[in-house]
């Protein structure tokens, strides 16, 4: 069995790492992949959401969360994705796949913008998320249209994103899948997630759990 490792990293904080781990590992795990969200952050955000992920799940006598989240590097896993902190650890960070979430805003932008140099200097090819994309605002817009940025996966700063996370939740929990605004932010993250499914099928063309998506 090959694991195949999945970096979320930004050095910047407050770019929604974290919302990002959580929902993505949700979609993924939900599709087949046996997933460790590895929580990398000194802050322990993944693991604090996890606690309370797993008390709301045992009072609502709820299903357990479909994918591990830990510290260690555990083997048995089609996946391990991990949610780094700022500035965590040697650099580039060890991945097969490299998610950066940009925020579109002045310096976090800067910020963005460098760490996306920085992979493509060393051969990487990122995945670029649009993190908190405000499409009514001028600046965002004509971000997006930038060449550094031109391939970025726009994940729009909805409440609902914000709002099920900060109880345990994500957007995939099925109890919450009828609001227009949870369906929207649905329709940001299945893109991010359609975009790793297609990096994973050209990891491993012949892995078991993908045959469904490709």
């Amino acid at each position: 069995m090959t694991t195949h490792t999945i970096s979320i990293y930004n050095p910047k904080g407050g770019t929604g790492r974290t919302t990002l781990a959580v929902h993505l590992a949700d979609y993924l795990a939900t599709r087949g992949a046996r997933l460790m969200l590895r929580d990398a952050d000194p802050q322990g955000s993944a693991l604090g959401w996890a606690y309370l992920a797993e008390q709301v799940r045992a009072a609502e006598q709820g299903a357990p969360l479909p994918f591990i989240v830990g510290r260690g590097e555990v083997d048995g896993y089609d996946i391990v994705l991990t949610d780094h902190g700022p500035a965590d650890g040697p650099w580039p960070p060890k991945a097969d796949i490299h998610i950066v979430p940009v925020s579109l805003d002045g310096v976090a932008q800067a910020v963005g913008l460098r760490t996306l140099a920085r992979l493509r200097a060393d051969g990487h090819v990122p995945v670029i998320v649009a993190s908190k994309y405000r499409p009514d605002r001028a600046e965002h817009r004509a971000a997006l249209k930038s060449d550094a940025l031109a391939d970025a996966i726009p994940v729009c700063d909805r409440a609902a994103l914000a709002g099920w996370y900060a109880t345990g939740r994500t957007i995939y929990d099925a109890a919450h899948g009828r609001a227009r605004g949870v369906a929207m932010a649905r329709q940001d993250m299945d893109a991010v997630g359609q975009a790793v499914l297609a990096r994973l099928a050209a990891l491993e063309p012949g892995a078991e759990w993908l045959r469904d998506y490709f």
